[in-house]
């Protein structure tokens, strides 16, 4: 699925997008990240999100799910009003341009 899709990634996108890092190769995220994900209470599942940043390059955002499927929010107060907010992982290093040594995935 790797191979079809890095050989493929350029050619499902209309011309003006091609070749401009829209679709990254991999994006990597600091396990850190997710163990505060996993361990926030009731969470028994991720849900993957498909985003978009300001230069328009496709990106994944996770958020924590129950176990009857509900997104996690988080009640924080902030100067006495309370506010429910998702704690989401959305901040990882593209490839490219940061990538492994070789470029090449043990998946391929």
């Amino acid at each position: 699925m790797v191979k079809t899709y890095l050989e493929n990634k350029e050619t499902i996108l209309k011309p003006e997008y091609a070749n401009q890092n829209v679709l990254s190769n991999t994006i990597t995220y600091g396990v850190e990240a997710f163990k505060d994900l996993l361990t926030q209470p009731n969470c028994s599942k991720l849900r993957m999100y498909f985003g978009m940043n300001e230069k328009l390059e496709i990106t994944a955002i996770f958020v924590g799910v129950d176990s009857m499927g509900n997104e996690i929010l988080i009640e924080k107060k902030v100067a006495g009003i309370s506010e429910s907010t998702e704690y989401t992982v959305d901040e990882g290093a593209r490839c490219p341009p940061m990538c492994n040594e070789n470029g090449k995935s043990v998946l391929i």
